[in-house]
């Protein structure tokens, strides 16, 4: 056999190798990609999928008059085959949206700031307002949204559980808190983490346990993994991050980790349905990249990774957590999926245009949504994109 021909069965090996991911990571291209064209430029900030399968995406909304600039927000929904199926404009050109959810009837949530203070506004599952909650005090929002049956719960520098139907408010709780995350559990109860702080309360809105943590530089995240028990994330600094898992009912610590290292931020927090935590954040230096860390449900560390070292930009600004334990992380122009046992299995490449990019899942988690704003001379579209990433 002489040189060329082997040379050539090599290459074409290589190739074959490359395509279908027997030498490791494999690139994916998009089944479908779709734009939203606008003459504002529209900063993407999350995408969710409701109870009816479409695809909800907001954005900031900026747009440049001489030396004036006015600043908005926009809610799009898709169907599943990426058409456009309505978008909507609030009318407040002073406002910004902080976060989105959706019941199980497809009404759609949305909460931020206007000139006015706070607000939290209802959708129809039509794209028409139903309701909205305006003039709260506060001058923004980064607890997220919860639902709970019928009830949705949010916080600026209070706590308010509001009727889903009507928008009345049912019952608020402590002032000046700096809130950075809620969430309820399957009981209805309310559980929320401050900068300093943690606490839960019931259906009715009365105090369950309050405790004090460290002061944390950063947002406090929490989740609940399979089996509903409780999790926290602690920002502390830069070089260190701090994982608990605490007893829900009385709020007293079970275990602590802390993990360090430098130029630690962004960090995000998930879980799978085999009660494991990830834990992912990024780094300030190539060589280190995006870490990806996954424990058990008692914080014992399964394994941890770098991702992405060498790349131009470590941004993180989401990650995803399939129930069969696949993790998705994604910022800058890289979007990568990791397997259940932390290797490197896709890497969904972007243009360099695309920026602030969130992830969502298809029903059966076998396809997954990319929201990011797409760069343009004078402005910047929404763009979303489905990938197969079986």
């Amino acid at each position: 056999m002489n040189d060329s021909f082997k040379k050539t069965i090599l290459f074409g090996f290589l190739a074959l190798s490359a395509i279908t991911g027997l030498a490791g990571c494999k690139n994916v291209e998009s089944i479908w990609s779709v734009e939203r064209n606008s003459t504002s430029s529209d900063f993407t900030n999350s995408v969710i999928r409701d109870a009816t399968g479409d695809i909800i995406v907001t954005a900031d909304s900026f747009v440049t008059k001489g030396n004036m600039t006015s600043e908005s927000f926009v809610v799009v929904k898709f169907n599943d085959s990426g058409n456009l199926v309505w978008d909507y404009s609030y009318e407040d050109k002073s406002s910004r949206v902080f976060a989105v959810d959706s019941d199980s009837n497809g009404n759609i949530f949305v909460a931020g700031s206007n000139s006015n203070g706070v607000y939290l506004l209802k959708l129809y599952p039509n794209g028409t307002k139903a309701w909205e909650l305006d003039n709260l005090e506060g001058d923004w929002i980064t607890g997220g949204l919860a639902i709970y049956e019928d009830k949705v719960f949010f916080a600026c520098k209070t706590i308010y559980a509001l009727d889903i139907e009507t928008g009345e408010i049912v019952w608020n709780g402590t002032n000046d808190l700096k809130i950075t995350d809620l969430k309820c559990d399957n009981a209805g109860n309310l559980y929320v983490a401050g900068y300093d702080f943690m606490a839960s309360y019931d259906t009715s809105g009365r105090l369950r346990w309050k405790n004090d943590s460290e002061n944390s530089s950063g947002e406090v995240k929490i989740v609940f993994n399979s089996t509903e028990d409780l999790f926290a994330s602690y920002y502390l600094s830069q070089k260190e991050i701090k994982l608990e898992k605490i007893n829900k009912e009385t709020g007293s610590l079970i275990a602590s980790r802390t993990e360090t290292g430098s130029g630690i931020w962004a960090p995000q927090i998930g879980c799978d349905n085999n009660e494991n935590i990830i834990l992912a954040y990024s780094c300030d230096n190539t060589s280190n990249g995006r870490k990806v860390l996954k424990y058990n449900g008692s914080l014992v560390k399964a394994w941890g990774k770098s991702f992405e070292s060498g790349s131009v930009s470590m941004d993180l600004s989401d990650m995803a957590v399939s129930s069969s334990g696949d993790i998705y992380i994604t910022g800058g122009n890289t979007t990568t999926k990791i397997d259940s046992s932390g290797k490197k299995v896709i890497s969904i490449k972007t243009d360099s245009v695309y920026t602030n990019n969130y992830l969502a899942f298809n029903e059966d988690q076998s396809n997954i949504y990319l929201a990011s704003s797409a760069d343009h001379p004078n402005n910047k579209n929404i763009i979303l994109k489905l990938y197969n990433t079986k």
